[in-house]
């Protein structure tokens, strides 16, 4: 379960570097982290937030971006994540995932063995720890208010597709460690050449602005960006048990077993894997 929400905040763990940074350094920092963090392991929790994603730089004329309103419930080891493009239930032992976009349902098993290894808090184990200290940079910046700020960072990694470097700025409340906003931005550094600036160009991309020299050569450097504003927290059983349940999207047949879309769902395209 928990997995769903990391993959929304922590995306940065993903591109590591090689660089290490002394373990007292961090020590304090990955405390912290892990402070704010701790709000998606409540019993009940329910929040809202906005996530904007960014590519750049682009054209003024280009469509730089989307956003996106994302409603998430969790009621011990169900829980519900959605908006505007899919849906996502893990409850009653099935995972259902319901795209919007491409008008399709598709329904997994989900074992307990399954859900209790999500249910870890990542930073609580000592090889996510060890990771952080080893590949990463974390720094405290200055606090703003009542605000406090810590930045995760990597260096330029050679990978398939270029090279890449990441930051993650986390700012949250410095009273109750729930977070008020992350932002993700992953920057990726490929050399110059034709078909890859005309076909930039023909994405919308502001290829004068991308370009860069970098030992004699000439690079076209891409950001993308995903920021995560927070709504209100809450971590209380009658907000959370307003949860959704997959029943309202899909029908199920206990003569027949089958699974059909129903309301805003219906005609949908239902695949079960079980």
């Amino acid at each position: 379960m928990r997995k769903i929400i990391y993959l929304q905040v922590l995306p940065v763990l993903i591109f590591i570097h090689t660089s290490a940074q002394k373990r007292s350094d961090t020590a304090a920092i990955i405390k912290e982290f892990n402070e704010v963090m701790t709000f998606s392991v409540q019993p009940y929790l329910h929040y809202s937030s906005v996530i904007s994603l960014r590519s750049g730089p682009m054209t003024d004329t280009a469509v730089s971006g989307s956003i996106l309103h994302n409603e998430f419930y969790k009621v011990q080891d169900d829980l519900y994540y959605g908006n505007e493009q899919e849906e996502v239930f893990l409850q009653d032992s099935l995972m259902v995932r319901i795209s919007h976009s491409r008008k399709t349902v598709l329904l997994t098993k989900v074992d307990m063995a399954t859900k209790k290894r999500m249910d870890v808090l990542p930073l609580k184990r000592t090889d996510m720890q060890r990771m952080l200290r080893e590949h990463c940079t974390l720094s405290r910046l200055p606090d703003e208010g009542d605000t406090g700020r810590i930045m995760i960072s990597t260096h330029e990694k050679r990978m398939s597709q270029g090279f890449t470097y990441s930051d993650m700025l986390v700012v949250y409340h410095r009273g109750s460690h729930l977070p008020v906003r992350m932002e993700m931005n992953m920057h990726l550094r490929n050399e110059e050449n034709e078909q890859m600036t005309e076909a930039l160009k023909a994405n919308g991309f502001d290829v004068a602005k991308m370009t860069s020299v970098k030992d004699g050569r000439k690079s076209l450097d891409m950001t993308r960006t995903a920021s995560i504003n927070f709504g209100e927290i809450e971590i209380v059983k009658e907000k959370a048990e307003q949860m959704p349940l997959w029943r309202d999207r899909v029908d199920y047949d206990g003569d027949t077993k089958t699974y059909n879309g129903k309301g805003r769902c219906e005609g949908y395209e239902v695949t079960k894997t079980f």
